[in-house]
């Protein structure tokens, strides 16, 4: 088993597939050799459609890490401009 790492896309496919033709979440994490808990809450946070489907996933999970990340200092213009005359002034 994985500790702590993301599904991957590969995995997430895997999920989808399995997950629609009726498969339980103990018998999904095996295959996957993932814990189950990893699965639950893997559908909990993408729970977009019913049935589970993995490329609105991927999406959201890309967006999510993009979103936590800090916001760089120059990206504001009012900043940008400071700085800007600061150094060319």
């Amino acid at each position: 088993m994985s500790p702590c790492t993301h599904l991957t896309p590969f995995e997430r496919e895997k999920l989808m597939s399995l997950s629609n033709s009726g498969k339980g979440l103990s018998e999904i994490a095996q295959h996957l050799g993932r814990h189950k808990s990893t699965i639950s809450g893997e559908r909990k946070r993408n729970a977009f459609s019913e049935p589970y489907s993995s490329s609105p996933v991927q999406g959201a999970r890309y967006a999510r890490g993009k979103a936590c990340r800090p916001r760089r200092k120059l990206d504001d213009e009012r900043a940008l401009k400071r700085v800007r005359n600061f150094f060319i002034s």
